[in-house]
This record gives C-alpha cells, structure tokens and sequence, in this order.
C-alpha cells in the first residue's frame, strides 16, 4: 500500500477485534445468494437470470437492511404489498434492474443526480423517486421501519457521478437508553483513504466516534491478484500513452474511448483537457452527460464527428472489429469512401479493473504480496498494448470499484462489527475470510514492528490505499 497523506492514519491495529470476529456473524449463506450472482466480470448490464425468474419474490437478506424491511438496490424483488420503500445507490443497470417507466412499487430514494436520470432514462413518474441532497440526515418515514426511528445520510461512494453510501441510523424508540444500530451500505465504491476520510461522517467512524454495526461491501475486485493502481495513475498513463500516439499533432489518428452509460469519465475528459479537445459523443451520451457536468466541462462536448478526433462510445466497442467499424464509418463520413482517407489509424482506450490484475503470484503468500507497499507504476507496467494493423488498444487499469488492498484498508480503518458482502454470492464466505486474514496479516506485521504504543501506532500507521 502506499502511504496515506499526513493526519489520515487509521486506527491502531490492537482495537480490530470487531473486525477479526466479523467473520462469524456473515449475514448471508450461499442458498440465500444464489438468486442474485453477480455477473460483473463480463457486462455491466444486469444478466442475473436467477433474480429475474424470481421477479417480486421474496429478496435475499443483503438487499434488505437489518431489522427493517427497506429494500437497497433490490428492484426485482419489488413487491407493493411487501415493500414500499427503496433506495438507489447509483444509476448502473445491476443495480437499478427492474425499475422501468411502470414502476409504482414504491419511494425511490437515491442522490439528485440519480433521481434525474431514473426520470429522465427510466421514465419514471416523478412522483415515485425522491432526491436526498449529500450530507443531510433525512428522517424516514414508513411502515417499512418496523417501528425503529430511521435516519439516512448520504455520502460520495467515489464510484460514477450520483453514487452515494447509505449511512442508516435505526433507533429503537423501546429502548431509548440503547445506543442506534448503524448500518453502512456503499453500493459500489472506491475507497481512497484521503477522499474517504474528508467526508465528515466517515471520518467520525475511522476516528471511532460512531462505531459501525453493520457494512455492506461491495467485493468486486475482493481477489489479491486485483491490486490496481490508483485512479490518478492510470489517468496518468492514459494522458502519456496519447501523447505518445500524437494526439497533440497527429490528426490522422482517432482516438477512442470507451465508457458505461455513467462511469469511466474521468478520462476522456482529463485527456481532452490536457490536450485542448473538444469530445465528440453521440445524442443520448450528451443528454445523461449534461445532468451531471460542470457549464465547463458540458462544453467540451460536440454532436459533430468532424470537429474532434476524440470520440467516446460503449466500452464494448474497443475491440478490434469494433474499432475497424468505427474507422472505416469514420472515413466514409468525411467522403473517402475507404479506410485511410481523413483517418489513417485508430487508437482505442478500454479503462476497466480487469484489465490488471498485478503480476502473478502464488497463492502462498499472495496476501503479505498483495499489501506490500509497491513503487510507483510506470505506463509500460500498468498499460496493456494490442496492436493489429491501423488499430491500437491500450487497456487501461482504471477501475470504480476498490481493489483488494483497498477493501482490507477500507476494514482497518472502518473496523465493522459485522460484514456483508454484496457481490459473488457462491464466495460470500470465502471473500469475508480472506480479508479477515489479510487484516490479520497486517496486525501481525505492526506487532512483530513492536508498535505496541497506542499513540506511537497513530503516528506510524499511515499506509493505506491511495
């Protein structure tokens, strides 16, 4: 891990026994998750066949916050005599599958920017989604409570424009002496200790001033081997591979980058910028682009093919066939006819988290591997190269989920009661014990360091993902 900026030190390693006992109180079991496997190394797109053939049938406990019966990102399960109150974490189809322009299940809670785009995409009735700014305890009122006084605050996941954390305070009003149950669900997110900890309510839980029951983690990348760099790293790599290409002078190279529906724009727009580009997209990318862009960044974008030659589209579009369509579509448009003409060559961009999965290792040690501190990458490391003909495809490690390092970061500083994974439902078990291990790893490794002073811990223990 690198180390953690000046001040962002994590708790000492001796007051993780509600992390390392977080094992033993998993909420889910295999049977449980087996409606909902999570299918996001191939697609982005919900492909669960299991959670659609159970449409309105009772959801697994991880879509259901604890002793209440509101429903987080479990759509399909939607039921109006069961449920009528449901939050979204972000605007990705695996998430908000089953939401369409029909929808009348129920209160959508979620962030403005993904209320616009529920109404905007999904067509839904405005009168069913409601927007809850960032930062504001919202009082929750619903049959759905189970009687508890519920608060929710929403907080920046660092995943794609209108994500958010649900932080939930559930108080039971029979036992007003007894502390709330607190309940941190981040949908998808990616945890960066510096960003993390400047968020005023998860840095009162790293400084142990609100003590975390439960958390629902999002466990993706929750494998060693997936032990990317950093985003401003592989945005960084992906500014110098450009320039290597002559996007500066060259104006017989398109340049091409691949992006979700929401997602992956810090890149193409980071490269425009650099570069003086304006970026061309296509009708529908311009409308969802323009809900959440800044006036400055929103007139980067252009409609017009021939005014630029950066251009975005579907990430499954950087392909080799895929990027020779786009080339030779491009040349017919500008009236050559043949490929060769306004554009000689292709370069194409594919920012995802599994395009890097770090060098091998053995499975024997692969986790004190994994959470050595490493050197900084350099482009050659980080940036995978295919090249075939007029087309280049550069495979960018660029990911909105955390990798491993950073899930067991995000568990030291964290130190939850109790762990829920949300993704990968036939490795629940297995997910939770190997990151249950590698916080052990570490406590070893500061023991056997000798950092037993509690105040000296504070000072030194300052790595952490970045």
């Amino acid at each position: 891990m690198s180390k953690a900026k000046e001040g962002q030190a994590r708790p000492p390693a001796r007051d993780l026994n509600s992390v390392l006992l977080a094992g033993a109180k998993i909420q889910k079991s295999t049977k449980e998750m087996v409606a909902e496997t999570a299918a996001r190394k191939k697609t982005n797109t919900w492909s669960t066949k299991a959670s659609q053939n159970n449409f309105g049938g009772n959801p697994p406990k991880y879509k259901i916050i604890k002793s209440t019966n509101l429903n987080v990102d479990g759509f399909y399960y939607a039921n109006k005599n069961r449920c009528k109150t449901y939050f979204l974490t972000h605007f990705h189809s695996d998430h908000y599958g089953g939401i369409n322009q029909n929808w009348d299940a129920g209160i959508i809670y979620c962030s403005p920017v993904t209320s616009k785009l529920v109404v905007q995409e999904l067509k839904v009735d405005p009168k069913y989604v409601y927007a809850i700014p960032l930062n504001t305890p919202f009082t929750v009122v619903s049959p759905d409570c189970l009687g508890k006084d519920v608060t929710v605050s929403l907080c920046e996941a660092n995943h794609c424009p209108g994500a958010v954390l649900f932080f939930f305070s559930i108080r039971n009003p029979a036992k007003p002496q007894s502390p709330p149950t607190t309940v941190l669900h981040v949908g998808d997110f990616r945890w960066d200790r510096s960003f993390m900890q400047g968020i005023d309510l998860v840095s009162k839980i790293c400084a142990r001033k609100v003590r975390l029951n439960e958390l629902y983690l999002d466990t993706t990348y929750c494998d060693p081997k997936y032990n990317f760099p950093a985003q401003r790293d592989s945005i960084d790599a992906a500014l110098m591979c450009a320039e290597a290409e002559g996007i500066e002078k060259n104006d017989k190279t398109l340049f091409v980058f691949g992006a979700y529906t929401i997602g992956k724009e810090k890149i193409f727009v980071a490269v425009a910028k650099a570069f003086g580009k304006k970026i061309w997209v296509d009708a529908r990318r311009e409308k969802i682009l323009k809900t959440f862009f800044s006036e400055e960044d929103a007139k980067m974008l252009t409609r017009d093919r021939g005014e630029t030659n950066v251009w975005v589209v579907s990430l499954g579009k950087i392909v080799n066939k895929g990027l020779k369509e786009i080339l030779d579509d491009a040349n017919r448009r500008s009236g050559g006819g043949l490929r060769g003409t306004k554009y000689q060559r292709i370069v194409g961009f594919r920012p995802s988290g599994w395009t890097y999965s770090g060098k091998s290792t053995k499975k024997k040690g692969a986790i004190q591997t994994t959470l050595a501190p490493t050197k900084k990458s350099k482009v050659p490391d980080i940036v995978a190269t295919r090249k075939s003909g007029v087309v280049s495809i550069y495979g960018v490690p660029y990911s909105e989920h955390s990798s491993f390092s950073e899930l067991v970061d995000c568990l030291m500083c964290l130190q939850p009661q109790n762990i829920v994974p949300t993704v990968s439902a036939d490795k629940s078990r297995e997910q939770v014990t190997l990151l249950l291990d590698s916080c052990r790893a570490l406590i070893k490794e500061e023991k056997d360091s000798g950092m037993h002073d509690e105040e000296d811990a504070k000072r030194r223990n300052t790595r952490g993902a970045s």
